[in-house]
């Protein structure tokens, strides 16, 4: 199917351009195989303003060739490249790249501006097609990270052949939110949709190639003029960059996306980036040394995770925040304590155990970790018991995705060196089906449970494993909290002043029996009346089976 390039001329911005003081929409579309139907109200992105700063991987392009300027949008995939579109580097003989921003026509302290005349486009790119609508552009130098500007996470090769169907994806851009406007957004916006096959993508817009992936259009969502070039995420891994859409941008039909994990040896030869069957971008955060003595080590600390609220946080005068009582001894035998240590410092984490031979904690607790010394069947951890059994392994496996900055994918298993022996005080938890996959389970009654903190602002290891009911919320409701959250996360209450606290990292979240979630993040100190984010277990079982021996029913 032969198409040609339409470019959507903008009104002049407010500010003055390098090159130019007109820039334009550079876009492609590709007409339907049928009839259009205009449908009335065509807002098209159908999403909403960004958490600012929440996207940070986010780049914003001005782009000029030797006669005209266009905006694109972008990802950061490493300190010294940017990825976009084949078409927004097209021609191009330089790039103004905004990073950092969430309003980027105005000045903001977070942002970083590099200009590069370094454009790779896919030497294979094909306007009248379509295809092969990748490039990369070198920065001058080397970006300083901050918490507004991370790289994105790139498939794994190990990802290569899955075409993400039925996937929820996210996609941000200054785009127009109005296919017949003419006026780029003055923040960053988003939407969430969902990935459909190409076999679905084809019935509106004919025989595509596999290096392509769609999204659906309903309810209106989707890409739109100047989002070009930018991401398409899911569960923290960018597995598309915005190619194609219908002109105008009308709602109800797909948005077309240049697929990732078809690239992925492009990508490879033409930066600095290494893609990995095993890919791990981590980041550990060390919080408060600890007094207790322990079995391994006489100066341990937490490991814990925080996300800043988006509001302000207000402290209550009381800050006892597992706000439980003490377990009954024994009486929840699947709950692991864990010491992990490198050469240089270790932590305490709490675990699940799962079988008898494997462990399940946050990937934050075994990043760094080379060793981690297991108690299991344990009530007084500071204390022998007869009941408890000790087991050292070096056996650390950090799911490959894991990314502190946007605390995603944050699960880990450890493997132990021989069977252990079940005991009444010794039972492994029973993981969700794949019944459960669907299941939110907000407004389920569900207990964590840990050694960690019982008061945010102390330096004391519970003595005895405490206990907490809490109620699961939506995560449209934790997004008041900490913004904006992948559907990989699930969330409790804080109401009555209960949650996890330092030392819990990694410790399960059981609903009727069954762990839905692992101790993730929460507000710093621990502060009552705020929720606690967990890694959603039903989002990891196909990884869980295959890094260890359960089988997921």
């Amino acid at each position: 199917m032969k198409t040609a390039i339409l470019i959507l001329a903008i009104a002049a911005v407010a500010f003055a351009a390098p090159k130019a003081t007109k820039l334009h929409f550079r876009n492609l579309f590709k007409p339907p195989v049928g009839e259009i139907t205009v449908r009335p109200t065509p807002k098209i992105i159908g999403g909403q303003e960004a958490v600012p700063h929440s996207i940070p991987y986010q780049t914003f392009l001005e782009v000029y060739s030797s006669s005209e300027g266009w905006y694109c949008g972008a990802s950061l995939i490493s300190q010294n490249y940017v990825l976009t579109a084949g078409h927004c580097g097209d021609e191009a003989v330089e790039a103004l790249v905004t990073l950092g921003a969430h309003t980027p026509l105005q000045s903001e302290s977070t942002q970083v501006q590099l200009t590069s005349t370094d454009i790779t486009v896919n030497p294979a790119y094909d306007a009248d097609e379509i295809t092969n609508d990748i490039a990369v552009i070198k920065l001058p130098e080397a970006v300083t990270l901050t918490d507004a500007i991370q790289p994105a996470t790139l498939p794994s090769r190990a990802d290569a052949n899955n075409n993400y169907a039925g996937a929820t994806g996210r996609i941000s851009g200054w785009g127009l939110t109005d296919g017949f406007g003419d006026e780029l957004s003055d923040v960053l916006n988003y939407v969430d949709v969902e990935v459909i096959s190409n076999r679905e993508c084809e019935d509106i817009f004919g025989s595509l190639v596999n290096s392509i992936v769609c999204t659906s259009g309903d309810e209106g969502t989707g890409s739109c003029s100047g989002d070009s070039g930018g991401p398409l995420v899911v569960d923290g891994v960018q597995i598309g960059l915005v190619s194609f859409g219908i002109v105008y941008c009308l709602p109800g039909f797909p948005s077309a996306f240049t697929r990732i994990t078809s690239f992925l040896d492009w990508i490879e030869n033409n930066t600095d980036v290494q893609i990995q069957t095993m890919k791990l971008i981590v980041f550990v955060l060390a919080i408060a040394a600890l007094e207790a003595a322990v079995p391994k080590f006489s100066d341990l600390e937490f490991l814990r995770m925080y996300k800043d609220p988006i509001n302000e946080v207000k402290s209550e005068f009381e800050l006892k925040i597992i706000g439980g009582d003490e377990a009954e001894p024994h009486s929840i035998p699947y709950q692991v304590f864990l010491e992990v240590q490198n050469d240089t410092f270790g932590w305490y984490c709490g675990g699940s155990l799962i079988s008898q031979n494997y462990v399940l904690t946050a990937g934050h607790c075994g990043f760094y970790g080379d060793t981690a010394f297991i108690t299991l069947g344990a009530h007084k951890i500071t204390e022998t018991e007869d009941t408890q059994v000790l087991i050292t392994s070096t056996d650390i496996i950090v799911h490959e995705n894991y990314h502190e900055a946007r605390i995603t994918n944050d699960v880990c298993v450890i493997k132990l060196p021989e069977p252990l022996t079940l005991t009444d005080a010794i039972q492994p938890v029973v993981l969700p089906s794949r019944s459960d996959i669907d299941n939110t389970f907000e407004g389920a009654d569900a207990r964590i449970s840990g050694w960690g903190l019982t008061d945010g602002q102390s330096h004391d290891l519970s003595e005895v494993l405490n206990y907490v009911d809490v109620t699961v919320i939506n995560n449209r409701q934790c997004e008041k909290t900490f913004g904006i959250l992948l559907p990989s996360v699930i969330c409790t209450s804080g109401a009555r002043n209960t949650g996890s606290c330092n030392g819990d990292s990694g410790g399960p979240l059981v609903a009727n029996g069954v762990q839905i979630g692992v101790v993730s993040f929460g507000v710093m100190d621990c502060i009552v009346g705020y929720p606690s984010g967990f890694s959603r277990v039903t989002r990891f079982l196909d990884w869980i089976e295959t890094n260890t021996d359960v089988v997921i029913n």
